[in-house]
């Protein structure tokens, strides 16, 4: 798994959830991450999401401990626009004790947009 640096994450709202026709394991979500409209997003993972979950998202430009930048692409023929990201993507090697896979942010605490920092999920 590939580690954030430099720009964090953001709060997203999850909107609408539904399984990608073209693969299995992969589901496509519309989510709201504060700008006027939704974006989709590809994820995968055993946790499925459903709307109202907020989650820690990776915009484009965000860029990755390997030195790869998040970027749109395609995910067999569907277009995704960020990243939801999960444990080891936000957490990686910081030694914070972070969910398993995807997971859901507590609600009330946070807001949707807001950049997220890992200390903030302690």
């Amino acid at each position: 798994m590939q580690q954030v640096i430099n720009k964090e994450p953001v709060v997203g709202e999850i909107i609408e959830v539904k399984r990608h026709p073209n693969a299995d394991r992969l589901f496509i979500a519309r989510v709201n991450v504060g700008n006027s409209d939704p974006i989709s997003v590809i994820f995968g993972g055993n946790r499925v999401l459903k709307p109202v979950d907020l989650v820690p998202v990776a915009l484009p430009g965000t860029r990755l401990k390997d030195g790869s930048k998040i970027r749109p692409r395609n995910y067999r023929k569907i277009r995704s626009n960020a990243e939801i990201l999960d444990r080891d993507e936000l957490c990686g090697s910081t030694g914070y004790p972070c969910p398993d896979e995807v997971f859901v942010l507590p609600k009330g605490k946070y807001t949707v947009g807001k950049p997220i920092t890992v200390t903030e999920l302690i």
